[in-house]
């Protein structure tokens, strides 16, 4: 019986794991100057103190889509060879964050 109740526990507690979807930043990198899709861009999620959360590198047509599981204050960072990083500071609720093109 205790066995079954353990089980019945784990299963949940797995179950409740995977459906935790978390908040998702989406957004889409463009070059200032030519407006192009901005490819393989690396964009970072940091803490305030510069701790990494999260990240993602843009797809060839510039899209990108981060998740995180808590709320909180964060510093959008976006990065490429050959340009000035951009930075943008985030706050994270619980509904997903568009960005549109940055």
């Amino acid at each position: 019986m205790k066995r079954i109740l353990m089980m019945a526990v784990l299963t949940l507690a797995i179950t409740v794991t995977a459906f935790a979807q978390g908040v998702a930043i989406t957004g889409k990198v463009i070059e200032k100057d030519t407006k192009n899709a901005a490819a393989s861009a690396t964009v970072q999620l940091l803490r305030r103190d510069s701790t990494f959360v999260g990240g993602a590198i843009t797809s060839a047509s510039g899209n990108f889509n981060i998740k995180v599981s808590k709320s909180g204050n964060y510093i959008l960072k976006i990065s490429s060879i050959g340009f000035n990083p951009y930075t943008k500071f985030i706050k994270v609720g619980t509904d997903d964050i568009a960005l549109g093109t940055v």
